[in-house]
């Protein structure tokens, strides 16, 4: 079922068809670019279909023959990652985050990195996750994406109170923009419902 959660990161998401109804935030470096190269989406596009079918082994051979086809687009590996995230292979999928975040200087696949080292229970995940937070902070012209992921880790580092009133004065800074304003009420919610362990997990569909 899709939930009210899944509905609302519409705009940050990146939905696809194989998708189960999962929480797919998107990377500023994450596109889809109409020139794809045909045979490299057809294997994507297998990829899919073995997902849907639930055949893990199958779907990862197609998936790293799409990214062998274009070893330069980031969806593919991007999506390499969180299907690994996953099936909990989470040193496969660091070692995939890796590539990404050698590759760009965009802080949210640093946050994917420090989530999934917290999932671990890596003794440097907060060390790492702190890191990221200051990168967030740093951006002078932040989007809505670079505010929606800080004030996540607002409340994983300061707390709900502080989450939630920083979420109060970007609502108001979005009022006339209706997907944004969706977003911050939905991550206010899940803030108020949820440990902040949760919180985090739930930005990348990780169980």
């Amino acid at each position: 079922m899709i939930t009210k959660f899944t509905l609302i990161f519409m705009s940050l998401l990146f939905l696809n068809c194989n998708d189960k109804k999962s929480i797919n935030p998107i990377p500023n470096n994450v596109v889809r670019s109409a020139t794809e190269n045909p045979d490299c989406k057809k294997f994507f596009k297998k990829y899919n279909e073995k997902y849907v079918q639930e055949e893990s082994d199958s779907a990862l051979v197609y998936l790293d023959k799409a990214i062998d086809c274009d070893p330069e687009n980031n969806n593919y590996k991007f999506t390499k990652a969180k299907f690994l995230t996953e099936i909990k292979r989470f040193d496969d999928a660091i070692k995939t985050i890796n590539v990404l975040v050698s590759a760009s200087d965009d802080p949210a696949f640093k946050l994917f990195k420090g989530i999934v080292m917290l999932k671990m229970k890596d003794n440097d995940s907060d060390k790492f996750l702190d890191s990221v937070y200051k990168d967030f902070y740093k951006i002078k012209d932040p989007t809505s994406g670079n505010e929606f992921y800080r004030v996540s880790l607002d409340n994983y580092f300061k707390g709900k109170e502080f989450s939630l009133n920083e979420i109060a004065e970007l609502k108001v800074k979005y009022k006339d923009k209706g997907y944004e304003t969706q977003n911050f009420t939905a991550i206010e919610e899940l803030i108020k419902k949820e440990n902040r362990e949760t919180v985090l997990f739930k930005l990348f569909n990780i169980n």
